[in-house]
């Protein structure tokens, strides 16, 4: 059940954006410091921290504003650390307002 559970895990993961140069200099704007790399990172703990109760939403299925509300109801279920927090808020963020 459990190798079932990460097969579909990770077959979600593989329709997450990557981030982009465009994306890694609008992280900047708000996250100075924030590169391609540190966002790769980011994505990589957001399919860590949240794939292992449900299917992860794509970043730009919703507006930014939304994610950081999400984010504090599920903190405590998914265990986030506030620096988990900020790195998933991070990648959510910058690829969310590609939807704009």
């Amino acid at each position: 059940m459990a190798t079932i559970a990460g097969i579909l895990a990770i077959a979600g993961c593989a329709s997450l954006p990557h981030p982009t140069p465009d994306d890694a200099a609008r992280a900047a704007v708000t996250w100075p410091g924030a590169t391609i790399a540190s966002l790769e990172a980011d994505r990589a703990r957001y399919v860590a921290k949240c794939s292992s109760c449900h299917a992860l939403p794509r970043p730009d299925r919703y507006p930014a504003e939304r994610w950081s509300r999400w984010l504090d109801q599920m903190r405590e279920r998914a265990k986030l650390t506030a620096d988990d927090r900020e790195s998933v808020l991070r990648y959510l963020v910058t690829l969310a307002s590609r939807r704009n």
